[in-house]
């Protein structure tokens, strides 16, 4: 820093710091990476979302279709069916682009559960989560219909059935005398929010052969380990990677220029002759920009006033009186401009 106040001045060092600040701004919002990220996840983010529901809805549909054919709805084996009807993944050939920039597709996590016309829960897979949920809910039952926040069995799994891992349902009331968080979690309810959130449910009735309904086979998809490869802004998520960077060069700028500018304006006003430096000094460093303002305001008037004084010394230096015509006239002269009088050997005078 000293090589560069010593080679540019300080003003001009403080000039390239706001310089560097600028280019930095720049590179950081106008970085081209962003615009291709964003366009890339606009082509192949709504694919993906399009297949994972599709596939995992057609899983439901046949297996709806099966309880239906069979009228086994009281009986229902869950692992089974899904070793019959769940296909192959093949989602790694179809976003090759967004598999590129080095992240690792996790597979979504399915919830799915068979309930009869009353929302009774018939049966569940992972049947450990379903069995330890089925629990609670029977457990809590008359605090669940006080509280009206859930109608059915079939809308308190929709909602707790991927967070069962996460949430205690050991207290009713928390500490502060506020209600368990589980007791009033809401599910996105539109298909905006739950692609925002990598979060679907869906659903297929059983309709039996004699076209009654049985009952209803749920699934929750919860692809949100993926939220940053599929359901983030890229653009956005690219620029926070690189905000750290962009605040760290700002503010050692910054500093440097709060820093800078309290010398520089003690060092013009001594050679100005600007009353009370250290004091315009200390304004610039407590208040920066408006006291630097201030101290410009007071040194072009006080610059002004010593051009014009100066002006007048150097004339009343240059000028004499011609020793004929009593006319201003300049030392260097060799003749009078008003009456051309030669003007050499002490024919001048000082007024």
């Amino acid at each position: 820093m000293n090589v560069l106040i010593n080679k540019y001045g300080y003003l001009k060092v403080i000039l390239i710091l706001i310089g560097i600040m600028v280019i930095n701004w720049l590179v950081f919002y106008l970085e081209p990476g962003v615009a291709s990220r964003r366009k890339r996840q606009e082509v192949y983010a709504p694919k993906y979302i399009e297949y994972t529901i599709n596939k995992n809805q057609l899983l439901i549909d046949q297996i709806a279709s099966e309880l239906g054919d069979k009228g086994l709805i009281s009986d229902v084996n869950l692992d089974q069916l899904y070793q019959k009807y769940d296909t192959e993944d093949r989602i790694g050939n179809l976003i090759p682009e967004l598999l590129r920039e080095d992240r690792e597709l996790i597979p979504a996590k399915t919830f799915t559960w068979v309930s009869n016309n009353e929302h009774q829960l018939l049966a569940g897979k992972p049947l450990r989560i379903f069995s330890f949920l089925e629990g609670i809910y029977s457990d809590q039952q008359d605090l669940i219909a006080k509280d009206g926040h859930y109608k059915n069995q079939d809308e308190f799994l929709s909602v707790l059935s991927n967070a069962s891992d996460e949430i205690s349902f050991s207290e009713i009331e928390t500490e502060n005398g506020r209600p368990s968080l589980w007791r009033f979690l809401d599910l996105p309810t539109n298909i905006y929010d739950q692609r925002r959130h990598g979060v679907f449910v869906i659903s297929t009735k059983i309709i039996g052969t004699n076209g009654q309904s049985l009952g209803t086979v749920f699934m929750k998809i919860d692809d949100s380990d993926n939220y940053y490869l599929i359901y983030a802004d890229r653009g956005e998520e690219h620029l926070k990677n690189h905000k750290r960077y962009y605040w760290i060069v700002n503010l050692l700028c910054f500093l440097l220029i709060w820093y800078l500018l309290p010398i520089w304006v003690y060092r013009d006003a001594l050679k100005n002759k600007v009353k009370r430096p250290l004091v315009w000094a200390i304004v610039v460093l407590i208040s920066n920009v408006f006291g630097l303002i201030n101290y410009l305001m007071i040194r072009s008037k006080k610059t002004k006033n010593n051009q014009l004084l100066h002006s007048d010394e150097k004339l009343a230096q240059e000028n004499a009186l011609c020793y004929s015509c009593n006319q201003p006239i300049n030392k260097k002269w060799t003749y009078c401009s008003s009456c051309g009088v030669y003007l050499k050997n002490g024919s001048t005078q000082i007024p």
